[in-house]
């Protein structure tokens, strides 16, 4: 039996051993909530073009109160778009509720996209991965090491559908807002439509990691972890956004390289397998099986570290790239 995993970015750089660029011509996102309180702009959109000139527009199709907006890239251009006038039909809040804000880019050739939390305090750039962003199947990974700082900004999950009359099925691992752990619920969203969900508590162990996502059309899911506090860690006063657009199941890898950041302590990687008896290892070193939905924490003490599943690699993409 094949299996795949994902991780979670979290204080290191991560790189796949074979990757393709996130190049493409159409992306669906939804912009996680980040706490006002905490600063939560200015807000961009980045794009970037290759040999070829390029026509983006971006639209909000559930959202005819959102205006469309347009640029035009030069071939080798970047550019970027100033989204903050509209952060709050952007940002995917309240929770739990039916929302309209999910964002759909088009470009008449094949480009790179970013969604930049710009803020001077708490920011955050998410590389949106086009076609590679959509399927049926997701699980979420989480950090558990360090608690959220304010109680209005706890981990969150986000959601948006890309057809109409799509039927969606989650199975929390932690309590969330509104939702008990281990009980499976359903929503059904139309085309650009969006939901938001929230872990029920700011404590790192009861970060909803290994949550199990499922649809019956394709949707994009992003992940956010706002104001994460790293004193109890690493020292310092300082307390920051994660976040990352995930890939799905089928469409995960199964070998990485970590690369090794600048902390005095070790960096961390995060691990949640989507099968059962999923091993990982580390060249000859079995570092631990988990089942699906389950998450192992990898230190980095060193300056890379190449670590696999135990069966062959099956896909060139991956959960995350050079971020």
């Amino acid at each position: 039996m094949k299996k795949y995993f994902l991780f979670l970015f979290f204080l290191c750089c991560v790189f796949a051993l074979k990757t393709n660029a996130q190049t493409d011509t159409a992306f669906w996102f939804v912009a996680p909530e980040v706490w006002a309180g905490h600063s939560d702009s200015p807000i961009y959109l980045r794009f970037a073009s290759f040999d070829s000139p390029a026509t983006v527009n971006i639209t909000q199709p559930a959202n005819a109160g959102f205006p469309e907006q347009t640029v035009n890239l030069n071939a080798n251009d970047a550019q970027s778009i100033n989204l903050t006038n509209w952060l709050n039909i952007i940002e995917n809040k309240p929770v739990n509720q039916i929302l309209n804000y999910g964002i759909h880019i088009s470009s008449t050739v094949p480009i790179t996209a970013y969604y930049e939390e710009a803020s001077i305090n708490n920011p955050d750039l998410l590389s949106l991965k086009g076609n590679n962003a959509l399927g049926t199947e997701f699980y979420t990974p989480f950090q558990n090491l360090l608690n959220s700082y304010y109680s209005q900004s706890k981990a969150g999950i986000d959601i948006v559908a890309t057809e109409d009359n799509t039927t969606i099925e989650i199975t929390p691992t932690q309590n969330l807002v509104g939702y008990p752990a281990n009980t499976t619920f359903s929503i059904s969203l139309n085309r650009g439509q969006t939901y938001s969900l929230r872990s029920a508590s700011t404590l790192s162990f009861l970060r909803p990691s290994g949550t199990h996502i499922t649809s019956d059309k394709p949707i994009a899911v992003t992940i956010s972890d706002d104001s994460i506090f790293g004193q109890s860690y690493y020292g310092g006063n300082n307390f920051d956004l994660l976040a990352d657009q995930l890939i799905p199941v089928n469409k995960m890898g199964q070998e990485y390289i970590g690369i090794k950041g600048q902390l005095t302590l070790d960096d961390k990687i995060y691990i949640t397998a989507s099968e059962d008896n999923t091993t990982i290892t580390s060249g000859e070193n079995i570092l631990s099986t988990i089942n699906a939905g389950e998450t192992y924490e990898l230190s980095l003490p060193n300056d890379a570290i190449y670590f696999s599943t135990s069966s062959p690699f099956m896909k060139d993409f991956i959960r995350i790239e050079n971020i």
